[in-house]
């Protein structure tokens, strides 16, 4: 299912994943493939009084649950990343 609303959902995800490999010193086996994409919501040339600045990449978020290796390739318009 493909939801266009602004949706925290996945960040519940990726929250439960890494506090429970934290909590317990490895990581929880994948057992359900995911992909998991969130961009900003604000212009790209918004500014905010935040002294530490951005992160690099923030405009684009993806990170990916799968219960294989895989051999594919995530690209958005001239970045790829493997």
């Amino acid at each position: 299912m493909i939801s266009f609303e602004l949706l925290f959902s996945g960040w519940l995800d990726l929250t439960s994943y890494y506090a429970t490999a934290y909590k317990t010193g490895s990581f929880p086996m994948i057992t359900k493939d995911k992909l998991v994409i969130w961009a900003r919501t604000h212009p790209g040339k918004a500014k905010a009084p935040d002294p530490v600045g951005p992160p690099a990449n923030f405009q684009l978020v993806s990170v990916i649950f799968v219960t294989f290796i895989p051999e594919e390739t995530l690209s958005c318009s001239h970045s790829v990343f493997r």
